[in-house]
């Protein structure tokens, strides 16, 4: 399973506490648990007249419980192939899924979540043109973490409870000082302000890792040992190093359009909101790594 993930520039795999997670698009494509223990999201086979059972299954009917049976069954038809070791058919049939749901959902493959991806696979350590290596993505952060959120913003509520643990879009390592970085993504102006803004991307940082000294060590050891795993499976070239103790933040934004006059006002609204220092927080001490569209080198 393994060669098939390394040879295939579209799937990126990342760790987690006991299982890891193969993305493709920025969708979940496999969580894999064990020896042939492999999850998806039913919802990825959805079709549009079924989306009204998995918003409310409150008002759902004798048909909505046969359109979850068969979205179970589509499921569970893909998740064999991976039981049986048929992996690369595995991954195409999900890519076809994934491709069909974003569409459906309305994601372009210029959006946020592509553009992670692609950084992904562009930001390695044999590329000779970036800086930067990569070492995971959407790196959420435990409650039970050494370095769990101390701040005092409210983070989105999911399923009913106040999600306490932000995300991290990118960790990578600098490849001339083994620097380590949180990066944040931002895909055109829409995404700015408000939750998960940039002013909110920065509070998060600083009152995780941020927040005392030992917290701060606390992620770079995580962070190290994520590393040795991914160097171990052959995931990451083994001449990448962290060598610092301190964690250091940067905004990555992908500019939405070719056009320099629309790219000018985009970069003057990221700019202004730079140094607003709304809630506080200064960060105009934070560096914005600007890229173009269709651009994913980080330099």
């Amino acid at each position: 399973m393994l060669e098939v993930v390394k040879l295939d520039e579209e799937l990126v795999l990342h760790l987690r506490n006991n299982y890891m997670n193969i993305y493709y698009r920025s969708g979940n494509v496999a969580k894999i648990e064990g020896e042939n223990r492999v999850d998806i999201n039913e919802n990825y086979f959805i079709s549009e007249q079924e989306e009204d059972y998995c918003r409310d299954k409150r008002k759902k009917s004798h048909s909505d419980d046969e359109k979850h049976e068969k979205l179970i069954g589509d499921r569970n038809k893909v998740k064999h192939l991976f039981i049986v070791g048929e992996y690369k058919e595995y991954f195409d049939r999900m890519k076809t899924t994934m491709d069909s749901y974003w569409k459906y959902k309305g994601m372009s493959e210029e959006d946020e979540g592509d553009v992670q991806q692609k950084l992904c696979s562009s930001n390695k350590y044999d590329s000779k043109e970036s800086e930067y290596t990569i070492i995971d993505l959407e790196h959420e952060v435990s409650i039970n973490a050494d370095f769990s959120y101390k701040g005092t913003t409210p983070f989105p509520i999911t399923k009913g409870k106040r999600k306490e643990n932000p995300r991290f879009d990118v960790v990578a390592v600098r490849k001339s000082d083994g620097q380590l970085f949180v990066l944040e993504l931002k895909k055109g102006n829409k995404a700015l302000e408000g939750p998960s803004g940039m002013h909110d991307h920065v509070d998060s940082f600083l009152h995780t890792i941020k927040e005392t000294a030992e917290a701060e060590r606390s992620f770079v050891e995580e962070m190290e040992y994520v590393l040795m795993q991914k160097q171990i499976l052959g995931l990451v070239d083994k001449a990448v190093k962290i060598t610092s103790e301190d964690v250091q933040f940067a905004f990555v934004y992908s500019y939405a359009s070719m056009d320099g006059l629309k790219q000018k006002n985009e970069k003057d609204n990221v700019e202004r909101l730079r140094h607003d220092k709304r809630k506080g927080i200064d960060i105009s001490q934070y560096q914005v790594i600007y890229l173009q569209p269709n651009e994913y080198i980080l330099k």
